[in-house]
């Protein structure tokens, strides 16, 4: 999949925050690449710590990168997910257009899975993802079949996890009965 446009993608996402400035964590697909099972994934997620100006100042970043800024994300609207605030952004490679998230870290979760992210390489470079704790909350948050699944694969390779922050978190977010479903299936509880 290294060839697929999607790399590429997310290449010119990570030289938008390389010239911004602009710290991020990567999400989703690409963060179950680095702790479980890689899978194919058709977008980009990433979190970043960015409001009011500096967001606008990145969004304008983006559009002059050639990415699609659509106009209500620069008049200060942010989509939800799960109670999340984010920014969907376009990125034309390979004659198709592919999705980017960004998830803004201005809720106290968001935030310390931001606070809590670990170094990796990601196609060469190096780049923060989120914890696994973190991600297996964002993918209970999210409860599609395909973050089910990347659950249960978390879950069947990943390391030791502080059990104590994801029940507290799971609580504070309203996954606790997902998380304890989830652990139990894999053995873990």
């Amino acid at each position: 999949m290294s060839g697929h446009p999607v790399f590429q993608v997310l290449q010119r996402t990570l030289d938008v925050f390389t010239r911004t400035g602009v710290d991020c964590a990567v999400m989703g697909g690409f963060a179950v690449r680095h702790w479980a099972v890689p899978r194919p994934t058709y977008d980009v997620d990433f979190a970043v710590a960015v409001q009011g100006e500096e967001l606008m100042r990145l969004l304008h970043a983006f559009e002059e990168a050639g990415f699609s800024v659509p106009a209500e994300f620069l008049s200060g609207f942010a989509d939800t997910l799960a109670g999340m605030r984010k920014v969907n952004l376009g990125c034309v490679e390979s004659s198709s257009v592919w999705r980017v998230d960004l998830f803004l870290a201005n809720t106290a979760f968001v935030r310390s899975a931001f606070d809590r992210r670990v170094p990796s390489t990601l196609e060469g470079r190096a780049v923060p993802v989120v914890s696994a704790e973190d991600l297996l909350l964002f993918k209970l948050l999210a409860n599609r079949t395909k973050d089910r699944a990347d659950v249960e694969d978390l879950l069947l390779v990943v390391g030791p996890l502080d059990h104590g922050y994801l029940r507290d978190w799971a609580t504070k977010l309203g996954v606790e009965t997902l998380l304890e479903d989830a652990l139990r299936a894999s053995g873990r509880l």
